[in-house]
């Protein structure tokens, strides 16, 4: 395929083919953390804390790419090879696939438990009920969708790439009538994204690499956090809002991060059982 300028390195590395090697679940002690492995075709799991790897999830797991923990702790995985979305609940069990969907690679959930998907090659951000295929909206914002997020009033961001330049767009009390508008921010490449509990935008921009602050308006760039990335895809933060989680494909790590303040608390890789992580979420994950 060809390259797509301004953010060919993490174009490149989110396109994968089909991988063999499955892991064989386990289940163990307390599961805090969630890791998308995609070349594995598994959902890690490490305990909150000292991140030990307990086990894994790969019942319909198919190119994981983002996660996302709803209020009531059920897993949501967006497998790209599905393509679908796998949701499970909070004993790890499969309890309900979103199909109809071409490209998914981020999901996020709004406080009422609907189920958002971004979809990259569909070029476009839908929306799902609890365990239904019919979507309840489905809008384009004119380009390739790399990543989804809902604010406290359940406005809908989206990060998309039109072919030419990147945006993020705010669809203003969600979905409903697929009414957008850009914000000024410009960015490089937008991927994986969320909100913090004050509307701060916290977004993974692997263009650059870095993961970028936007305070609201959403006008610019306010700060970034952590450093040190080379291909950062996806980023949650935990119920507290004190700790963040970056996955970083091209440093094959997941960066356990303090926050707001962004000091780096630990490095997750090979010596926990990953294996190019692409997305994480934490077991007590923060829902706007």
């Amino acid at each position: 395929m060809p390259a797509i300028p301004g953010s060919s390195q993490s174009e490149i590395s989110r396109r994968h083919s089909p991988f063999d090697r499955r892991v064989t679940p386990a289940s163990s002690g307390s599961m805090d953390l969630f890791v998308d492995e995609n070349g594995q075709n598994a959902v890690e799991i490490l305990t909150d804390k000292k991140w030990k790897n307990v086990g894994s999830i790969t019942k319909s797991v198919d190119g994981p790419d983002g996660n996302w923990e709803d209020a009531k702790g059920n897993l949501y995985v967006a497998d790209e090879s599905g393509p679908d979305i796998t949701e499970y609940s909070s004993s790890h069990s499969l309890i309900y696939t979103y199909t109809g969907v071409t490209d998914p690679v981020d999901v996020r959930t709004d406080s009422a438990g609907n189920v958002y998907e971004a979809d990259y090659f569909g070029s476009d951000v839908a929306e799902f009920g609890q365990k239904s295929d019919t979507p309840i909206a489905t809008c384009e914002p004119g380009g390739f969708v790399d990543g989804v997020a809902i604010d406290t009033k359940g406005d809908v961001f989206v990060g998309y790439y039109d072919g030419l330049f990147s945006y993020v767009t705010e669809y203003a009390g969600g979905l409903s009538g697929c009414n957008n508008t850009n914000v000024g921010v410009t960015v490089d490449n937008p991927a994986g994204m969320v909100f913090d509990k004050n509307d701060v935008l916290i977004l993974c921009d692997p263009g650059v690499p870095a993961v970028d602050v936007i305070d609201p308006p959403y006008n610019s760039i306010s700060g970034t956090l952590g450093s040190g990335y080379s291909n950062p895809l996806h980023v949650t933060i935990n119920a507290k809002n004190d700790q963040a989680y970056v996955a970083d494909s091209g440093t094959g790590k997941v960066y356990v991060l303090s926050y707001p303040a962004g000091d780096l608390q630990a490095t997750l890789g090979a010596s926990n059982g990953l294996d190019g992580p692409w997305s994480a979420v934490d077991g007590k994950n923060y829902v706007p």
